[in-house]
């Protein structure tokens, strides 16, 4: 059994390198395009400058990413969905938090379905950077497993 711990950390790391393509993402870009940025400078009814909007921004990555690490530890350990840590398993994860994200959160940030209104391309970009987060963790989680 892998505590949940691991899967937190496992999903930060993830989320860093992840937040890391985001950045360097306008350089490597196949649509031309930035890829979606969530710039409302309001939060809790309190104003916020570019840079706190922007530092907030990477911190709810990076907590999202934990806890999705976090979700999938306990589903494997619950035997729920997937079976095991393979790498195939956490690429099915992946994609699975890629098509939530492309579903339920970009059309909430006004770029339609999988980003479609930013860009033919964007949903690849989306699709491959969550990849590379599965690819992520599923390194991080076998330092443990």
């Amino acid at each position: 059994m892998v505590p949940l711990s691991f899967g937190l950390v496992a999903g930060g790391i993830g989320g860093m390198v992840m937040a890391l393509l985001i950045h360097l993402a306008p350089l490597i870009s196949v649509s031309g395009k930035k890829l979606p940025d969530i710039d409302s400078h309001y939060f809790l009814n309190r104003r916020f400058s570019h840079r706190e909007t922007h530092l907030l921004g990477i911190l709810i990555q990076l907590v999202l990413s934990s806890i999705f690490g976090a979700l999938y530890v306990f589903l494997v350990d619950r035997g729920v969905i997937f079976h095991d840590f393979h790498y195939i398993s956490i690429l099915f994860f992946g994609v699975l938090v890629w098509f939530g994200k492309g579903l339920l959160v970009t059309p909430l940030l006004g770029i339609g379905f999988f980003g479609i209104k930013e860009g033919k391309m964007v949903w690849l970009e989306m699709f491959l950077i969550h990849q590379v987060y599965a690819l992520m963790f599923w390194l991080a989680i076998h330092l443990y497993v």
